[in-house]
C-alpha cells in the first residue's frame, strides 16, 4: 500500500501481479486437471475490498475486484463441466498481513502501538472484533465440499458484518 497520487508503476505492476495475475495462472493450470477429473472447486481469496472500494488500498482493491470478476465469469464458462469457481472475502483477520497494512507508509501517523490500533480496528467490527484464521478457514473448508456442490460463482464476504 502507497498513497495513491504517488503511485509507483512497478508497485502497482507486482500488486497485479501477486493479487490478479498469479490466481489467474494457477486457474488456468488447474481447469484442465479439474476436467478430467469430471468437476471440483476453484476457490479464491479476496478481500472485502474487492466487494466494496477501500480508500486505503485502490490498487489492492482493484485487484481484488478483478479477482471477484475473474471467478465469477469462470463460474459461467465451466459450471456445465461442474467446476465451481467460489470466492471467499476476508475483512480484518488476526494475521501478519493486518499488521503490516497498519504499519504501511502512507498509514495516518498515530501514536498508539499497532495492536492497539488493530484491537480499535476490531471494535468498529459490528460483531466487536477482529476475524481469527480460523473463520475464514472453516468457510473455506465449507465452500470446496460436497456440501457446498451447487454454490457456484459466489462471494461470501468473512467479515462479521462490515459489508452488510
Amino acid at each position: 500500500p502507497a498513497a495513491f497520487e504517488d503511485l509507483d508503476l512497478d508497485v502497482y505492476d507486482l500488486s497485479m501481479s501477486l493479487n490478479l495475475r498469479t490466481p489467474t495462472i494457477i486457474a488456468a493450470a488447474a481447469i484442465p486437471h479439474l476436467r478430467k477429473r469430471g468437476g471440483g472447486c476453484l476457490l479464491f481469496t479476496a478481500s472485502t475490498g474487492g466487494i466494496v472500494g477501500s480508500p486505503l488500498s485502490p490498487v489492492y482493491s482493484g485487484a481484488k475486484f478483478g479477482v471477484v470478476g475473474l471467478a465469477r465469469s469462470l463460474a459461467k464458462r465451466y459450471g456445465r463441466e461442474n467446476i465451481r469457481c467460489k470466492v471467499i472475502c476476508p475483512h480484518a483477520t488476526n494475521t501478519p498481513m493486518l499488521r503490516h497494512f497498519q504499519q504501511r507508509p502512507d498509514a495516518p501517523k498515530n501514536e498508539m502501538d499497532v495492536e492497539d490500533i488493530i484491537d480499535n480496528l476490531g471494535k468498529m467490527n459490528p460483531m466487536g472484533r477482529n476475524c481469527e484464521p480460523r473463520e475464514v478457514a472453516t468457510v473455506a473448508l465449507f465452500l470446496v465440499s460436497e456440501d457446498a456442490s451447487y454454490l457456484n460463482g459466489v462471494v461470501i464476504p468473512v467479515d462479521g458484518g462490515a459489508t452488510a
